[in-house]
């Protein structure tokens, strides 16, 4: 029982990241810099200042087709950082942000 309650935290842990991470973008309305504050804190400052992001979103192709990168992302608290970043465009795309945001700024 502690073992199928132990996976259904982790699926919950996941998906809470994701909605941080919607909190974080709502609240900033600056993808640049929720995208730039989300890899300074994975890799720290210095190495996201060097990083590819083109070729770095391109990994993402490759994660999505590796059964076994799925399965350690399954397992993991946290989802990969690609996958955050792939989620917050997608996120600040979509028709339910705009509407929250303007919400927002009518308040």
């Amino acid at each position: 029982m502690s073992d199928i309650l132990g996976l259904v935290m982790l699926v919950w842990s996941r998906r809470a990241e994701f909605t941080c991470d919607h909190g974080s973008l709502v609240a900033s309305r600056d993808l640049r810099a929720c995208v730039s504050a989300l890899g300074k804190v994975a890799v720290g400052k210095q190495l996201f200042e060097t990083l590819n992001l083109d070729a770095f979103f391109d990994q993402r192709k490759d994660i999505q087709a590796d059964e076994v990168s799925k399965l350690s992302e399954a397992l993991s608290t946290h989802p990969y950082l690609v996958n955050r970043i792939h989620a917050l465009e997608e996120y600040y795309e979509s028709t339910e942000y705009h509407k929250l945001t303007e919400v927002l700024t009518e308040c």
